[in-house]
């Protein structure tokens, strides 16, 4: 790290456009994966391991509850964008 500020996000979603969120974050100086969240356990419990990723949860209330993000992504599909952006920046 150079001293600038890490920002930390959460992937909410582990298929295949979450793939490429992870390719383009290990690009990005001060990015990191904090975690990821997908409704079924298994799927996130996979990514994570598959990516290094240390945190998962079933939902982004869980997450929240369990560490400290900067920001998180959508990496569903675009119809639950709305519904997932309101619950994700209301920790539910």
């Amino acid at each position: 790290m150079n001293g600038e500020k890490e920002i930390k996000f959460v992937l909410v979603g582990t298929g295949n456009i979450a793939k490429k969120y992870v390719a383009a974050l290990w690009n990005i100086k001060n990015a990191s994966i904090a975690g990821v969240v997908d409704i079924t356990e298994t799927s996130a419990r996979q990514f994570a391991k598959e990516f290094g990723i240390t945190a998962w949860a079933e939902s982004m209330e869980k997450m929240a509850g369990a560490i400290t993000f900067d920001a998180f992504i959508l990496a569903t599909p675009s119809g639950l964008h709305g519904k997932k952006a309101i619950n994700g920046s209301c920790g539910q």
